[in-house]
């Protein structure tokens, strides 16, 4: 290599690994909650749950590393053109062909590395990924059951956990029944349980200790069947139910090494569509890795920009390649799973086609040409001038008022001029607008980053459920519609540190910063616009989350189900809306069933109650045909209610109605549908919090999540505090050097918030304490290095 060739190389190494770090980081934001949850939560091994990560990153690093280098590239001819260094080159008759010859040898290493990872590590970190999964799943799943929670993990069944004592994993009371009232009903009664995954992976397994047994038809109670157990074992035959580790078609063959690819893609008794999938598992572990080739043939040409802002334009329209390059790529393996395309035509045809542009683009670029095409350039520079044109019409104003005043001054002679005072608005000023402007450019930049990582990502890991399930473009399609909201909710505190660090690193490479404190520019005032427009980014992200986001995430978690070809939840939501827990204050506790109500008449039909001491034992059993609400009384009708010592039933008695009973809750008690937290609005969740509370139960979980959605968007707020103590002390080091503190400052927010919440969801802490503990301690901490600041 030569001198040339060993400084671009250097030139791009830098942002790559910096690229690579912060697409892989954002990756990762999710995994934070996760780890946390599975050690305060579960008490997995905080070594065990590193590891899965681990084993879980080669498939990120697979796709971050094409990004990263086309990001670095990017970066780093966008500096060589800002500082003159490639018109100089070009001066002396260097060619762009040649220039691409260092980074063509940095495109070759990456790629040599993701070859390597793609044919040995990700088949390896896949599949010991998923027996470490099994092992883990089989060793905590009781924990993994919250107590006085109804759930349904058992086929057609709910259960309740009373009880789990601190410290253990066994259950103490246990309550399973049929979900839904519906001819012969089953329900069991148990003093402990605990609960395990067998070997295969898809069998839950329930086993249970001192268990009554009961099965009778409800119109029929006297003939009921009533059978002790000493031990009572369950298992869920169902392998399709939500956190299987049943593996498909696709995570299958990602888990083979090439030598087992190579045998099921010949292997005739084999489905079509297996072998299909094996050859293009196959193709695929050369083509990801060639995109380096060709996202650094067209890098170089996007990112040689000599007009101002041409970097930022650059960085954007290499959003849009990679975006489309995966888009590609994913359309064209469902049409090879489909049998419409040839394996390798659709796994190489991305690069063949970016190739092309690419090799087109440089030869324009090494010819001083436009990149667009001649017609269409200049038709776009005679459009765009003239809509720019239309926007200006205060600077044309002042432009002929300025020459009418010259032109008045030259034919009158001396005159004088008199001044009036006017009213000088001091905020914004012209640079407050200024700032403003660059903080909303980088922003939008890093946000619309942000959401193609994550979509990229997601789409890789539902593409194999796309193809599996046919699901048209248009639906998926809809989904990260609605999807993008809630990423924006997610990333938005990282996107305002970044951008805080990103602008004024800007800033201050260029002097910017330093003329302003020469004008006597306090930096606290230099810090207010961007404090403003942190707070109008909580706040949005705020609005949001109390309007759209709620309905938002409620589609796109049914949309997301159909994708994945999960049945309909109705029946599923129905065990947790249906089944309801109260307790009274003499400490007994009721649980309530119903197979329908009706709002309208106020009425339930076929109401069932059980009620249990508070040693969690069944003491008696009530059933109505109809229960309706008439003023503040409910009224039976074809009810019948019996008393139980153990497996024997002590008192029977028919209560043919209409009779009043005794049961103390109004009927919005049964009315509200059961949501996600994610699918209810600030007023909703409290609502539903209320209830929960009001019954008796504790809803730690809930709490937190509720005064979350008052402190989470407040994060942004906060993260431009931090940002501004490290923005002013990196000075001339540049933006670069923001990004990486962007990263470490990033990485520890989000440790602290999963491990605070997790706390309040399990108990631990007090909800609304929680919640506000990473703003209050960020906070602290800003005011702490604003301390060592000088303004």
């Amino acid at each position: 290599m030569s001198r040339l060739d060993r400084y671009i190389f250097s030139e791009a190494i830098g942002p790559t690994f910096l690229g690579f770090v912060v697409f892989t980081f954002i990756l990762l934001i999710r995994a934070f909650f996760e780890l946390a949850e599975a050690v305060i939560r579960r008490g997995v091994p905080v070594g065990e749950v590193l590891q899965l990560l681990a084993l879980n990153l080669p498939h990120i690093v697979v796709i971050t590393i094409p990004m990263a280098l086309l990001f670095g590239i990017l970066v780093a001819v966008g500096r060589l053109s800002a500082d003159s260094e490639l018109t100089a080159l070009r001066a002396a008759g260097v060619s762009l062909f040649y220039l691409y010859r260092g980074l063509l040898a940095l495109a070759i290493v990456l790629a040599g590395i993701n070859v390597a990872l793609m044919i040995w590590v990700l088949p390896w970190g896949n599949h010991t990924y998923q027996t470490l999964l099994l092992k883990q799943l089989s060793g905590d799943v009781t924990t993994q059951l919250e107590p006085r929670i109804f759930n349904q993990i058992l086929e057609d069944r709910t259960i309740y956990i009373f009880d789990v004592p601190p410290g253990e994993t066994r259950w103490k009371g246990v309550f399973i029944a049929d979900s839904l009232p519906i001819g012969q009903t089953h329900f069991t009664v148990a003093e402990s349980g605990s609960a395990n995954i067998d070997q295969a992976g898809n069998r839950l397994i329930v086993e249970l200790d001192s268990a009554i047994q009961q099965q009778l038809d409800l119109n029929a109670p006297t003939e009921a069947q009533i059978s002790g157990h000493r031990v009572l074992t369950f298992a869920n035959e169902g392998p399709n139910r939500e956190g299987s580790v049943a593996r498909s078609r696709s995570s299958q063959v990602r888990e083979l090494s090439w030598k087992d690819l190579r045998a099921w893609s010949e292997d005739e008794e084999r489905t079509p569509v297996m072998r299909a999938l094996a050859r293009v598992e196959m193709h695929k572990k050369f083509s990801i890795p060639a995109a380096c080739l060709v996202f650094g043939l067209v890098a170089l040409p996007l990112g040689f920009s000599r007009r101002p802002g041409g970097r930022s334009s650059a960085f954007s329209l290499a959003i849009a390649v990679i975006a489309i390059y995966y888009v590609l790529q994913n359309v064209g393996e469902d049409g090879a799973a489909n049998g419409r395309l040839s394996p390798w035509l659709a796994m190489w045809l991305p690069n063949l086609i970016f190739l092309v542009a690419g090799a087109f683009l440089l030869a324009r670029k090494n010819s001083d040409k436009s990149l667009f095409l001649v017609r269409g350039d200049r038709w776009l520079r005679q459009h765009l001038w003239l809509y720019l044109d239309r926007l200006r019409p205060s600077q044309r104003a002042a432009k002929k008022q300025g020459a009418a005043q010259s032109r008045t001054l030259a034919t009158a002679g001396a005159q004088f001029l008199i001044h009036l005072p006017h009213f000088n608005l001091r905020f914004p000023s012209r640079f407050d607008r200024y700032l403003l402007r660059l903080f909303i450019k980088v922003g939008l930049l890093v946000l619309a980053g942000a959401l193609m990582l994550y979509i990229v990502i997601d789409l890789s890991e539902m593409a194999r459920f796309v193809m599996e399930n046919d699901i048209p473009a248009s639906m998926v399609i809809e989904h990260y519609q609605y999807h993008s909201l809630q990423i924006f909710y997610l990333v938005a505190p990282i996107v305002v540190l970044l951008t805080t660090l990103i602008s004024f690193g800007l800033l201050s490479r260029t002097n910017e910063i330093t003329a302003a404190k020469a004008l006597g520019i306090s930096l606290y005032r230099l810090a207010l616009p961007v404090v403003l427009a942190s707070a109008v980014v909580a706040g949005a992200t705020a609005l949001l989350d109390f309007t759209f986001l709620p309905a938002a995430n409620a589609r796109k978690a049914e949309l997301r189900r159909i994708i994945k070809g999960h049945p309909d939840p109705s029946s599923q939501r129905g065990a947790t809306t249906q089944w309801f827990f109260n307790q009274t204050e003499d400490k007994a506790a009721f649980i309530y069933n119903y197979l329908h109500f009706n709002p309208e008449d106020n009425l339930l039909q076929r109401f069932q109650a059980f009620r249990f001491d508070p040693q969690h034992r069944l003491t008696g059993h009530f059933y109505a045909a109809e229960l309706r609400r008439l003023g503040d009384t409910w009224y039976a009708r074809g009810a019948w209610t019996r008393s139980f010592s153990g497996t024997k039933v002590v008192e029977y008695r028919e209560l043919p109605g209409p009779l009043a009973i005794d049961l103390d809750v109004e009927p919005e008690y049964f009315s509200t549908e059961v949501k996600s937290a994610d699918e209810m609005n600030y007023l909703e969740l409290k609502s539903y919090v209320a209830r929960i509370t009001n019954s008796g139960q504790q809803a730690p979980e809930l709490e937190t999540q509720l005064h979350n959605k008052v402190a989470s968007p407040l994060v942004c707020l906060v993260m431009a505090l931090v940002a501004l103590p490290f923005a002013f002390r990196l000075g001339r080091q540049g933006a670069l050097y923001g990004i990486g503190v962007a990263i470490l400052v990033g990485i520890v927010l989000y440790v602290v918030m999963a491990f605070f919440t997790t706390l309040g969801e399990v108990g631990a802490m007090p909800p609304w304490l929680a919640a506000w503990s990473p703003n209050i301690l960020f906070t602290f901490f800003s005011l702490y290095l604003f301390l060592g600041v000088r303004t």
